[in-house]
């Protein structure tokens, strides 16, 4: 029997001497696959990629760069556009925050770095149509607010069908609750909704969303809270068409 065909002659090369399959080829002078068809026919275990070039059998064990080649990488990297490292990261992929990643002064570094180069650029008005429109498809706050979940089981107990966080591109807005024959409901927290920038946006809203034809309902937090039997018939009144507004 020739010696490339021997099970302890392979096992003593393959695994003792650690020779890869194809090293093993070329000194017998024989095909990779053909070595590879014994190695499985004498049950030797085969190496998986990572096992093969571990430790000192890796190509560049004990190897290290001069300092020509670091200076011909460093001039290719310059030309080439490379992601800023934190891109590259698998943790920014998940939603991590630069500072858990790099630590708080790499973190402040990099912003101080990505506020300058975003600092004065303007947008164009299609982008920015294409902005909005794309906010307004997306949901704002993911989980519902209190008071949004109490009118949403009054729904439900009046048999009411609705569609939550509805897109209205035309007036800008996402509304709480949308019900058949135009009926929309806001449900507005306290705090937020009395600030001045606030009120003057919900009064725009409300305008543009009357002259389109919609029966606006604006409850607020205070009014769910307290007086929540009011909030229903008010409801229940417009949506059966008793009342043109509250």
């Amino acid at each position: 029997m020739k010696e490339w065909k021997d099970k302890n002659n392979l096992y003593k090369e393959y695994i003792i001497n650690r020779l890869s399959i194809s090293k093993i080829a070329k000194k017998y002078n024989k095909a990779v696959m053909t070595v590879y068809k014994y190695l499985k026919r004498f049950n030797i275990p085969i190496r998986t990629r990572g096992e093969a070039i571990s430790g000192k059998y890796h190509p560049f064990y004990g190897k290290c760069r001069t300092n020509k080649t670091r200076e011909k990488i460093r001039k290719t990297n310059k030309k080439k556009k490379i992601a800023p490292p934190w891109k590259l990261s698998p943790c920014y992929k998940k939603g991590w925050s630069r500072e858990k990643v790099f630590g708080k002064e790499k973190a402040k570094e990099m912003n101080l770095i990505i506020s300058k180069k975003i600092t004065g650029l303007k947008r164009s008005k299609e982008t920015r149509k294409k902005l909005r429109e794309h906010r307004l498809t997306r949901i704002f706050p993911k989980k519902q607010t209190k008071i949004e979940r109490i009118i949403e089981k009054e729904l439900k107990n009046l048999n009411i069908s609705y569609k939550t966080n509805y897109p209205i591109k035309k007036a800008r807005t996402q509304v709480d609750f949308y019900l058949p024959n135009k009926v929309i409901i806001y449900c507005d927290g306290d705090y937020w909704h009395n600030l001045p920038d606030a009120i003057k946006k919900d009064k725009r809203q409300n305008k543009c969303l009357k002259e389109m034809g919609y029966k606006v309902l604006r409850f607020w937090e205070h009014e769910i809270n307290k007086n929540l039997n009011y909030c229903i018939e008010t409801i229940k009144e417009i949506y059966n068409g008793k009342r043109m507004e509250r």
